[in-house]
């Protein structure tokens, strides 16, 4: 073989080589992970609980119907728009709805679809759908009903966002739980915040909770609403909070808070590119930590009503590398739909 041709093949092998060192180091950099003392609070246990993968879908949001049925936007054919479906996790079978669009709020029935611009179409799943444009490109909504919120004088006569006779902020529950009443200013008292939970009928009760109402939020399991730093029950009853994780409040900022399961806690966390070794699905139980998934966690249904399933969109690896520098979830190819059965293991 003639010089020339073996210097040519010569450097096509280094640049290949060269190729494979930089992609072995997106992949693994030991400066992003944990250290010693780090690794002892917890234990890799990827096969803690079994798990199934759906199939590849770029999801930002998942909900659960039922024990067994996801509602989410996906579109089935590259450069289609998205629709709403559903999807049996038992049998992979998808169903397209008579919406199209991107679902942006699933609650007890209600959706909200979003489409060009601040398009915003509000309804029932699988009914006719109202459009109410938004002004900020967001569509203003409490996630407990996926309806807006409404502000009330003292009298509960209802008042502009902006009005001086403002008195509460109400937030929808579920519509068999009423809704919640906050007050404005807020009202602190020796022993918490005051809010008022007003039941379908009409009766209120009145609950004091450790912070402010900033929001309010819906654990499927175990049937429980979250605001000001505690849960409440449909009927009033205030419940302690649970503590943080000490471990990943101590590497990180934690994505969201701890997520109730029949028998511990999920808690989803995602790194930033200068420590993406230690993202993941981690499980709490009896005080003692478990990472079940290594991957970032793009998007979560939560717990199904029965507290046994979770579901969750993953993509494997670093997120931050060549391939995804901008977004982790702009690359559909590589993020997959899971579910996670943590009562059986």
């Amino acid at each position: 073989m003639p010089m020339w041709r073996k210097l040519v093949a010569f450097a096509i092998a280094l640049t290949a080589l060269l190729s494979g060192l930089a992609a072995c180091r997106a992949l693994y950099d030991p400066r992003t992970d944990f250290t010693s003392v780090q690794r002892a609070q917890f234990e890799e246990a990827p096969n803690m609980f079994p798990k199934k993968m759906l199939g590849n879908y770029a999801l930002r949001y998942l909900r659960w119907l039922d024990d067994r049925t996801l509602v989410f936007s996906t579109s089935l054919v590259k450069g289609e728009l998205s629709s709403v479906m559903t999807m049996d996790v038992q049998t992979g079978r998808l169903v397209t709805t008579k919406h199209p669009g991107r679902l942006d709020c699933y609650a007890d029935g209600n959706i909200v679809v979003g489409g060009q611009g601040n398009d915003f179409w509000y309804g029932r799943l699988g009914g006719e759908l109202e459009n109410r444009p938004a002004t900020n490109g967001r569509p203003d909504i409490v996630s407990t009903a996926c309806q807006p919120p409404w502000y009330e004088a003292e009298d509960g006569s209802r008042v502009a966002q902006g009005s001086k006779l403002r008195r509460y902020t109400v937030y929808p529950l579920h519509k068999a739980d009423g809704i919640l009443r906050v007050p404005e200013p807020e009202r602190k008292t020796a022993s918490g915040y005051e809010a008022y939970l007003v039941d379908a009928a009409g009766k209120t009760t009145r609950i004091i909770t450790p912070a402010p109402f900033a929001s309010v939020t819906y654990f499927a399991y175990p049937g429980l609403y979250g605001g000001g730093a505690a849960y409440f029950t449909p009927t009033g009853e205030v419940i302690p909070r649970h503590a943080d994780n000490v471990f990943l409040s101590q590497i990180g900022n934690i994505s969201g808070s701890g997520v109730p399961m029949r028998t511990g806690l999920l808690w989803a966390f995602n790194a930033s590119p200068g420590a993406w070794q230690k993202q993941g699905l981690y499980f709490e139980r009896a005080g003692k930590t478990y990472r079940i998934d290594d991957g970032y966690i793009v998007a979560a249904a939560g717990a199904s009503r029965d507290g046994c399933l979770y579901a969750y969109t993953r993509s494997s690896g670093n997120p931050w590398d060549d391939h995804s520098r901008t977004s982790p979830d702009m690359h559909p190819g590589r993020i997959e739909l899971m579910i996670v059965d943590i009562c059986k293991g």
